[in-house]
């Protein structure tokens, strides 16, 4: 095992604890929008399906809507008021031979999940990228609490809100 150590301000050495999962995690990529309405008409979309035992999450994020106002005007359409990229989290459930999202048990996480600008020319040229690390680090925090049995199973049939 390979020991890591951070140097401090005034020079002495601190021994980084290593991170153990106890389950681990398999990490699926999937090339369609997994949540949203319009999705479909997203230029921007990831799909991260997370497994860990019985229990499956997915992250979705999608971004840079193209309506056919928007595309007019060489630009993007919001997905929400001044929102251009977001990034959610759910449950999933069998669905038609898909492994796909469950609407009611959206999954709270602490990451930054939007992008937001007054207009379209005030987001960074290279916004796409800033979307991948925003939905990569939801990914990493959602694994390490699914590794670790943090994330409560929805019950197969219970209402919103009476979950494990």
């Amino acid at each position: 095992m390979t020991r890591r150590y951070l140097q401090n301000a005034d020079g002495t050495v601190t021994r980084v604890p290593s991170v153990r999962l106890r389950r681990s995690v398999k990490r699926t990529e999937r090339g369609w929008a997994g949540h949203y309405i319009m999705g479909s008409r997203c230029a921007y979309h990831r799909n991260t399906l997370l497994t860990c035992g019985e229990q499956q999450v997915i992250v979705s994020t999608v971004g840079n809507l193209r309506s056919q106002d928007a595309v007019l005007r060489g630009g993007m359409a919001t997905l929400a008021h001044e929102r251009y990229y977001e990034t959610m989290a759910f449950h999933a459930c069998q669905a038609g031979g898909y492994v796909e999202i469950r609407a009611e048990r959206q999954i709270d996480f602490a990451s930054p999940w939007k992008i937001t600008a007054k207009k379209v020319e005030d987001l960074l040229d290279d916004v796409d990228n800033v979307a991948d690390l925003m939905h990569e680090t939801v990914v990493a925090e959602l694994m390490k609490k699914l590794a670790h049995g943090e994330i409560p199973k929805p019950k197969p049939d219970a209402p919103v809100g009476e979950d494990e």
